[in-house]
């Protein structure tokens, strides 16, 4: 821990071999790593638990999917699907796989980003290299889920300003769970996305991941450190610190974080995560200012043997996820999910 604290140069593996990250750093008052310790974890899952799903948050479950007929697009295809996240509460979502398989692959839940078009961009067949990440990962021999964020509701997506149906959508959620956030909620469908994924026999269950950019960064963070059976996970430009982005509006964690003396940190949610593999991509939010928020994780992974499993790959592309965060974010899925590459 000592190390951090004075002008050292550090160089972090971001888990594979042909990147590196390395930053030197001078840290002040201002800007001193959240150490984080081995052993905290069970208070703090206990009182992020409290605070999200007053008591234990919701676990594995069997669902049925309802599938339609797939389409196919040169080497993938895609099936539309559909199931219940819980009685009466269904969610639809995109599967794209590579169309000849052969053994088990590596299962990904790709958690859309904000927009009117996020989720069918997402969750596209043949679309461009930025908004396509299932297809591009499906191509690389990945079984890839795209579930749509439940605060844009059922139906066609939104073309204007989606903010009300967000409101409209948590409000209806706290009819059924008056003390919920929308990350409580969005924390359950992720969970409920690996429980589908678990449906496809071509899934291999020990090797499931988590991508996401914006809200879907986000929503990595907070399903990985709630669902171990996620090995590894890539969150974009998340503005993974809560004062660096907008986790007080009401679909995310709601202005109670805003209240002083509010105790509840993301670094703390970041260390449910610890051992397994875990990168930030940064752009115009998780910047420099994310580096001490790494820098802090850093220890708590190496005292479970396992610092090359968290990583910091920064951009300069503004708050986009550029080809280049892709081709990163694909190399430390192959390396932590194992996958063979040709």
């Amino acid at each position: 821990m000592e190390l951090l604290a004075r002008r050292v140069k550090i160089t972090l593996s971001v888990s594979y071999p042909a990147s590196i990250v390395t930053k030197e750093i001078v840290p002040t008052r201002e800007r001193r790593p959240k150490e984080i310790f081995p052993g905290e974890a069970p208070q703090w899952r206990k009182a992020w638990s409290q605070f999200l799903f007053c008591g234990a948050p919701p676990g594995p479950s069997s669902l049925k999917v309802e599938r339609s007929p797939a389409e196919r697009f040169r080497t993938i295809e895609r099936i539309h699907i559909q199931y219940d996240v819980e009685a009466g509460v269904s969610i639809e979502a995109y599967l794209l796989r590579p169309t000849e398989i052969h053994d088990q692959l590596p299962g990904i839940v790709l958690f859309h980003e904000s927009g009117p078009a996020a989720f069918e961009a997402a969750g596209s067949i043949d679309g461009g290299p930025e908004t396509s990440i299932a297809a591009r990962l499906a191509k690389k021999g990945y079984i890839v889920l795209c579930p749509k964020c439940f605060i844009y509701g059922n139906g066609p997506m939104p073309a204007t300003d989606p903010r009300h149906i967000h409101r409209q959508e948590v409000q209806k959620m706290q009819q059924r769970h008056p003390r919920w956030t929308g990350l409580s909620r969005m924390i359950l469908d992720g969970i409920r996305a690996v429980d589908a994924l678990y449906t496809f026999p071509c899934v291999n269950r020990e090797k499931i991941g988590a991508i996401g950019h914006s809200l879907g960064g986000k929503q990595v963070l907070f399903v990985m450190a709630f669902d171990k059976r996620i090995k590894a996970g890539v969150s974009s430009d998340a503005g993974i610190e809560m004062n660096s982005s907008n986790w007080q509006d009401i679909w995310y964690l709601g202005h109670e974080i805003l209240v002083e003396g509010f105790a509840l940190k993301n670094h703390q949610v970041f260390s449910l995560i610890a051992p397994r593999a875990f990168l930030v991509i940064g752009g115009q939010y998780d910047d420099d200012r994310v580096w001490p928020f790494i820098a802090g994780a850093i220890p708590l992974w190496d005292w479970f043997g396992s610092a090359s499993k968290v990583g910091w790959f920064r951009h300069a592309g503004g708050h986009r996820f550029p080809q280049e965060a892709l081709e990163e974010s694909i190399k430390f899925f192959n390396r932590h999910l194992e996958i063979e590459t040709t």
